[in-house]
């Protein structure tokens, strides 16, 4: 179940991720105003839709969850409600980003501490705590006894991971190429000429930038005597998420990173923001011939396990749960 969107909320929750994981503006904090609101959106759609009769928040003789899962930082009021209605109900808190605990362990008046101390204070009733299994992203408030630990998995099976035929990559492909045209975006050469890909939201803890100059080392000083037709393109793509206010504006700053620094290799980057095709997705980085995971904060980018799974070498960042 997902809750109706509400642009204002989205900008408050996406923050708080920020400064979750450490990569928010140094001013920027959680107000009572914006908790405030945060409550209300959540009551309000649960009352409207999730608590009536079969709704997953009834009691259970009612037609209700007998397990409910709160997944994310995003709808923490949803705890106390569910415990509300049925107290011995299980209630699972799954945390899926990289929380600084050091943040909120060692600097009480962070706004990282500020913002975990408001999300706990309304988690803390739910029956599990699950994280990434890295103990660096549980802060000390959180009972021991509650934490569960839980790596993120993939489908093998589904669009995005499954083995594609030749026929089916050299189409996906060339729908990539397609809305690279419609967004007069560079499109991919390949085969003709390899790339190097990062898959990825547009996103400040992706390190996108860093992406970007590092492809601009690599073409000005490793390949500065390589004709150009026998040197890699770069392509970063990657989903847009609805609750993502982030989004535009980083996908701008990449722009304008490549037109006011790069500006001699911009017909060689592809940066694409892409519909809910997986197997789009799945050609880019079937066929790259290096992945990149660049991030500064990340929870336990799965990428990286789907780009070795298809055998295709990854550079990565020792970030968050990247290491495992």
């Amino acid at each position: 179940y997902v809750p109706r969107p509400k642009n204002e909320v989205f900008r408050i929750t996406k923050t708080n991720h920020n400064i979750l994981q450490g990569v928010s503006e140094p001013d920027e904090r959680l107000s009572d105003d914006q908790t405030e609101m945060i409550r209300n959106w959540i009551y309000s759609t649960a009352k409207r839709e999730w608590v009536r009769k079969r709704g997953p928040l009834a009691k259970v003789e009612d037609g209700g969850a007998h397990i409910l899962f709160v997944d994310d930082p995003q709808m923490p009021d949803i705890v106390p409600l569910a415990k509300e209605i049925e107290p011995n109900r299980p209630v699972l808190y799954r945390s899926h980003i990289q929380v600084r605990a050091d943040l909120v362990d060692g600097a009480p008046d962070s706004p990282t501490a500020e913002v975990f101390d408001w999300l706990y204070s309304r988690i803390k009733e739910a029956d599990l705590f699950i994280a990434h299994p890295v103990r660096d992203f549980v802060p000390k408030l959180v009972e021991p006894q509650k934490v569960a630990y839980l790596p993120a998995t993939t489908d093998w099976l589904d669009g995005l991971n499954k083995e594609l035929r030749f026929e089916d990559s050299r189409y996906y492909l060339d729908i990539y190429n397609a809305h690279c045209l419609e967004s007069s975006q560079p499109q991919l050469a390949f085969p003709a000429r390899d790339y190097i890909v990062q898959i990825a939201r547009f996103d400040p803890s992706k390190g996108i930038d860093t992406v970007i100059r590092s492809y601009g080392e690599l073409r000005r000083k490793y390949y500065k005597d390589t004709p150009v037709h026998q040197t890699p393109q770069l392509c970063i793509a990657g989903h847009s998420s609805i609750d993502d206010p982030d989004a535009s504006a980083m996908f701008d700053k990449t722009m304008d990173l490549i037109e006011n620094e790069y500006s001699d290799l911009a017909s060689d980057i592809s940066v694409m923001r892409l519909g809910p095709i997986d197997q789009e997705l799945n050609v880019l980085m079937s066929n790259a011939e290096i992945c990149l995971q660049l991030s500064t904060r990340e929870g336990f980018e799965v990428k990286v396990s789907e780009a070795l799974h298809k055998g295709v070498p990854v550079i990565v960042t020792r970030a968050g749960g990247i290491p495992l």
